[in-house]
Parts: C-alpha cells; structure tokens; sequence
C-alpha cells in the first residue's frame, strides 16, 4: 500500500470515529473499486470501512470465523482464520451508525455493509451494556440440577436487577474437593437487550454462531495478546456509550463493571485534553481495583490495557496513568495475528488496533 494511499484511509478511519464527513461518499451502486494497492473502499450512503477480502489458506470453513460488534456509533468486524500454528486476519471493517435516522436501522445497514463478502463463515456477536454482568463466584459442591436452581437466588447477591429480568448462564471453572467448594462463573443480560439483539439479527437474516458476554471477549483478546501467567489483566473498552471494564488473572477470579463514562466526539481532538474531563471514569476505575484487590488478597495490578476508541484519542492513556498510579497503555491486539502487509501496512494496524479488540475477542472463544 503507498503512502498517500495510507494516509487517505487512515483519515477517513479517524473521521468515522470521530463522526465527521467522509469526502467522496457515494451511493452503494456508484462505488468506485480500490485502486491496486489501496487497502480500504468507501462503500454505501453511511461512512463504511472495508478492506478487501482475503481468502482463506484451509479448505475447513470452520477455521474461520467472524466476530461482529454492534455498537451504539459503530459496528465494527473482524474475519480470521484459526490455523493449527497462527491466526489470519481475512479482514476488518467499520461503519459508523448515524443518529440522524432510527438507531436500529442504521445499525442493520452498517453490519450488512460490513458482512457483504461473509458468506458462510460463523459469526459471533456480543451484548456488553449495562445490563451484562459477568461475576465470578465460590459456591459450595453440588450436583449440576441443584446448583442451576441455586443459581438465581444466589444472583441477587451479585447484581442491582431483578434476576426475572435477567437470562442468567453459568459455568463451573474448577472445584475444590478437598473444601468442598467450586468456582462458577455466572453470567446475566437483560432478557430485553437480548430480544433487540435477536431482533436485529433475524433482520439482518443472521443465525449467530454464538452471542457472547462482551466482558469476556475482551478477557480472551487479552490473553492473545500476551502477558504474565501471574499477571492481573485490566482492560477498559472506551466506547461512545460507556466503558466496560474487566479485570482477571489466568486461572483466578474474574471480574467485569459497565460505567456509564464515555468522551463525546471530538473532545479528543483539542490540543490537549484535561484531566478533569475524565475525573468521573478516573474514580469509578478506582473503586473497581479496590473491590478485587480487596476480594483476591491485594495482589496488586501491573498494567492497564485501552481498548475502543477512547483509547485512540490523545493524552487518554498518559491522564490515566497519573491519575491511577499505574503504566496504561493501548492494547494492540493484532500483534500476534499474521496479514496480508500489502493490504494492512504494519504502521496502519499498530495505529488502528485498539479498535479491532471487541470484535476479534469474538472470533476466539468458540
């Protein structure tokens, strides 16, 4: 991909995130093709990013799959193909989601744009609002039977909803025979975000492979990424909407929380931007740490991982790093990951990948 070439789709990425015009939008009808060498089309009347399909190495379609995040301003997908040694990335895309028409039928057209070459590949989509919660919790020994019925009281305990407005779903980790006891890990989305999930779905003509907790998409692209087998993971998704943030150790507890924080469009794009505007996100992130330090015996935590597009905006990381006391950082997840370089420049990933975190944690628990 030439320079010029780069440069013009990295800007037209950065005003889809940022929710301004994109120049030389045309209809769907009139695209014009990706010159050689250009990574990126305009496509359609909303702001869609879409880089041309790669084909996959393996004859199995099963070795790849597509992870779809509908978010409230954007919806974003990645293609991979799981071989026996790596991961390839097949591709990416992003639509941004106008506010100017009906929410939902804006998201449906920004993912049938984004899904135009996924043609008989699994895709897994999320639900990360606030009505998902994700907890980890020890439970005494019981048979399977018992410990479903056990599961709805014991919720109560654990989230601020009535679990009768809940989907609940559980899995044991690992138990303890010798004290008896057991780690379950117990999941809730709302039954009503769950049916517009659905709904949209069934319009778009999809029948997901899977719909995941977003807390634990970000737990699986975190592994990906590397780290410390004894290290405490911290990653913050900064969405339009929110930030969802989910904190774990590998084989030790997990804990996910949904603040309702998020930067409007454009205030990243000042010269600098103050310490005050995320002062909110700064105290409820500290009161997250608190809780699992204090439950896991005060283990301390080595990093925090950005994700989403709050983390592209400038001085994010470094303000958090001074307010909480601790190295902060963007995630790149695509690091381990192989692609086509004549397609995706390594310049034009590492500056991109937090967006790619969501929808590539998808791509990997199933």
């Amino acid at each position: 991909m030439s320079k010029d070439s780069e440069t013009v789709a990295t800007q037209k990425l950065l005003e889809v995130i940022r929710g301004g015009p994109v120049s030389g939008n045309r209809s769907l009808s009139g695209a014009p093709e990706p010159a050689k060498g250009d990574s990126f089309a305009l496509l359609g009347t909303e702001d869609v990013l879409l880089s041309p399909p790669q084909a996959p190495r393996s004859r199995f379609r099963a070795r790849v799959k597509v992870g779809l995040d509908i978010g409230h301003s954007m919806v974003k997908m990645v293609k991979v193909e799981h071989t026996p040694r790596s991961l390839r990335l097949l591709q990416v895309g992003l639509a941004r989601v106008k506010s100017s028409s009906p929410e939902s039928s804006q998201r449906l057209e920004a993912a049938k744009a984004l899904l135009r070459d996924v043609k008989g590949s699994p895709v897994v989509t999320s639900l990360g609002d606030a009505d998902t919660l994700v907890r980890q919790i020890s439970f005494p020994r019981m048979p399977p039977r018992q410990l479903a019925q056990a599961m709805e009281f014991e919720a109560r305990k654990h989230m601020p909803y009535d679990p009768s407005r809940m989907v609940l779903r559980h899995q044991v980790l690992a138990e303890d025979k010798k004290n008896s006891t057991c780690q379950v890990l117990l999941v809730a989305v709302g039954r009503e975000a769950l049916r517009e999930h659905k709904a949209l779905l069934d319009r778009l003509g999809l029948e997901p492979y899977a719909i995941e907790a977003a807390p634990l998409a970000l737990a699986n692209v975190s592994l990906l990424a590397g780290g410390d087998s004894e290290e405490t993971m911290v990653v913050m998704d900064m969405g339009s909407s929110g930030t969802l943030i989910s904190i774990h150790r590998q084989e030790g507890m997990f804990f996910s929380r949904y603040i309702p924080f998020s930067l409007e469009a454009g205030e990243g794009e000042s010269q600098k931007l103050e310490g005050s505007s995320l002062e909110g996100l700064v105290v409820e992130t500290r009161r997250s740490l608190a809780y699992y330090d204090n439950v896991t015996g005060r283990m301390g935590f080595s990093r925090v991982m950005l994700v989403g597009g709050g983390a592209m905006l400038r001085e994010v990381a470094s303000i958090l790093q001074e307010k909480l006391g601790l190295p902060v950082e963007p995630l790149n997840p695509l690091a381990r990951i192989h692609w086509d370089r004549d397609t995706l420049s390594q310049d034009w990933v590492t500056e991109t990948a937090p967006l790619w975190a969501q929808a590539l944690g998808l791509t990997l628990g199933h």
